[in-house]
């Protein structure tokens, strides 16, 4: 009987931990186009190459390392409206 003694506890700890998760709350994990810093979407979005383009005019700096454009196509639009960035 002895050695059931440790089972509750054992069951709780583990619910606790399982029920805990592990999750960090990081930053969403944004897909690039292969070989550059480019997001995905921005091939098929213009709306997402505007943001790209204010993301990266908001967070540059002299000392930022540069960004691999490669063999990205960005989206365009005959369509949209200009856009301030």
């Amino acid at each position: 009987m002895a050695q059931y003694k440790w089972i509750a506890p054992t069951v709780v700890a583990i619910g606790l931990l399982v029920g805990c998760g592990g999750g960090g709350g990081g930053a969403d994990v944004v897909q690039t186009v292969p070989g550059t810093d480019v997001p995905l979407a921005a091939e098929t979005n213009v709306g997402e190459v505007i943001a790209f383009a204010q993301r990266q005019i908001a967070t540059t700096s002299d000392s930022s390392d540069p960004l691999i454009l490669g063999g990205a196509t960005l989206a365009t639009s005959d369509s949209d409206e200009p856009a301030d960035i």
